[in-house]
């Protein structure tokens, strides 16, 4: 009867250690599936940042572009200022 009993209680004892196991494995899935869900953000956010600044650079060569155009504007005078703005403009809004 003894040994029946010995055996009864190591038998709990493994199911317990299994039990442990399977709660760690659960815990380090859960881990993971953040872990993913952080990395899909963190790829979200670099795309946009990436989109912000091509058009922040696409609007700075606008400017840039307008800019050189008053130049040439304030340094000329007479009727080809106006025919030089409308140019620079036009070819600084394609």
């Amino acid at each position: 009867m003894n040994a029946f009993v010995k055996v009864n209680s190591l038998l709990k004892n493994v199911g317990k250690l299994f039990e442990e196991e399977d709660e760690k494995k659960h815990w380090m899935m859960k881990q993971i599936a953040q872990f993913d869900h952080l990395l899909v953000v963190v790829r979200y956010v670099k795309e946009n940042f990436e989109t912000m600044r091509d058009i922040m650079q696409n609007m700075e060569d606008r400017v840039k572009c307008r800019q050189n155009c008053m130049r040439i504007v304030v340094a000329t005078s007479g009727l080809f200022d106006y025919i030089i703005l409308y140019g620079c403009f036009f070819l600084a809004s394609i």
